[in-house]
């Protein structure tokens, strides 16, 4: 239960802030969906005499934590949103996988 706890706590959903050169800070977002499912039944197979119940059972789950955009903090300005859509963040990974094989590469 505590590692559900943290799956969705606010660090998790808010990752750490990008400090710029101008004083500008870049909070990313995230969004995290958490789901469960289970599910069973007994089989007595249309028998009518006592008999030993047979169950069968089972359950899974899943966590996805998808960027959906940017906190940006300026000095002297209003806080904005900056929000991306699906081709957005996939060109985002495709670039920061990119600059990861480079770096690797050095």
């Amino acid at each position: 239960m505590e590692s559900l706890k943290s799956a969705g706590a606010v660090d998790n959903a808010i990752g750490e802030p990008i400090h710029l050169s101008d004083g500008s800070v870049l909070i990313p977002m995230s969004k995290i969906s958490i789901g469960f499912a289970t599910g069973g039944g007994d089989y007595m197979q249309g028998q009518r005499t006592p008999m030993p119940i047979q169950f069968a059972g089972g359950g899974g789950g899943g966590v996805t934590i998808t960027p959906i955009g940017f906190l940006c903090c300026s000095p002297g300005e209003e806080p904005g949103v900056f929000k991306m859509d699906k081709e957005e963040r996939k060109e985002l990974f495709e670039k920061l996988l990119s600059v990861a094989a480079g770096v690797l590469k050095r």
